[in-house]
């Protein structure tokens, strides 16, 4: 084999040079995409855990937000439409122990204002003479409180008749949707109304427009003594509001209005969107199901406590069986959204789960 020429040789080493020159150049370039390559991989894995932290950000401030729209959407329904509030508080007329506080209130009340003792005291005055008949006239000092206590109880029956009649339903429906503008008397403190609450911060349903409705059915009830029943200024206390408090509640009433509908429905927004941008959405379900179900059950609780506290604490001032009828009727709709939130909170973990199981 004859030996290479000094040519081949030179040709052969720029041949291996060409090549070797050729091997670094792509080996520079698979370690320029392996770095790009890394570096992307790592902004997508930056750019996925901003938009996990986003999504359960706003996951997170959704399930803050759903029990204060609750309450605030409620309360604004009440203040401002008059079926609404009417609905709520009309079933009241109906509860036992609110229609026996309205009769004991009511005839206490009739009582005062006709001075039942020195009217019956007048009357036998005129009705025997002392002087011709004194025997008579100290049977009048016997019989004086027996007919003053058969005049109250005839007043009290009358009241309950009709308290406990249907008429009395419409009589209090009739009143709430005719005082409607004061039911916000609670943070504007209007003064007259079927509900008030003054400077002090005392809240109390008033009974001047109730029984100014009563006293034609009293009439009508054979208590012919209604007729002369002047206007009475009596209401029932139903808790007292630190002054401070129904001055914060006055300044944030037109916030409350204003806001009441939109709530709602931006809690329902931020936790839609906190659960599409995450980018593991089995798991955004999940805690935000997780989230929703204890806060219907914690806040549904608490409500149902609340009911024995606020009872508890206004016992001195209204029995007990009303404050519960009271609370029971305002804490139903509120209620009835807690249990919402554990069904949808159930729901959204049932639907992580399958999921994350199908991915």
């Amino acid at each position: 084999m004859p030996e290479p020429t000094k040519p081949q040789i030179e040709e052969r080493l720029r041949a291996v040079e060409e090549e070797n020159r050729r091997l670094r150049a792509a080996m520079d370039e698979n370690t320029q995409l392996r770095a790009a390559t890394g570096a992307a991989a790592t902004e997508r894995r930056a750019n996925s855990r901003g938009w996990a932290f986003l999504g359960m950000t706003l996951i997170v401030l959704a399930t803050l937000l759903a029990p204060v729209a609750t309450a605030v959407g409620f309360a604004a329904r009440q203040a401002g439409d008059t079926d609404t509030f009417v609905s709520t508080v009309a079933p009241l007329a109906d509860d036992p122990a609110v229609q026996a506080l309205i009769v004991d209130e009511a005839t206490a009340a009739i009582d005062d204002a006709l001075g039942i003792d020195a009217m019956v005291e007048d009357l036998l005055d005129n009705v025997f003479d002392e002087e011709a008949t004194p025997r008579l006239a100290d049977a009048a000092d016997l019989l004086g409180p027996l007919l003053a206590d058969q005049a109250r109880a005839a007043i009290r029956s009358a009241l309950t008749q009709v308290v406990e009649s249907d008429a009395f339903s419409a009589v209090w429906e009739q009143a709430l949707r005719l005082t409607h503008a004061q039911f916000v008397a609670v943070v504007e403190a209007a003064p007259d109304g079927a509900i008030a609450i003054d400077d002090s911060g005392i809240v109390a349903i008033q009974l001047q427009p109730i029984i100014a409705e009563l006293k034609p059915a009293l009439v009508d009830a054979g208590l012919a003594l209604a007729g002369s029943i002047p206007e009475i200024d009596v209401s029932i206390i139903v808790a007292e509001v630190p002054a401070p408090a129904v001055a914060r509640a006055r300044l944030g009433y037109s916030v409350v209005t204003a806001v009441g509908g939109l709530l709602p429905w931006l809690a329902l927004t931020l936790l839609v969107i906190g659960i599409l941008i995450h980018p593991r959405r089995a798991h955004a379900l999940l805690v935000a199901g997780t989230l929703l179900l204890l806060t219907g059950a914690v806040l549904g609780g608490a409500i149902a406590i609340g009911g024995s506290v606020a009872g508890a604490a206004l016992a001195s001032q209204v029995p007990t069986e009303v404050m519960a009828a009271i609370y029971g009727e305002l804490t139903r709709q509120p209620s009835a959204a807690m249990l919402a939130f554990v069904v949808f909170g159930a729901v959204a973990i049932v639907a992580g789960l399958v999921s994350g199981a199908s991915d």
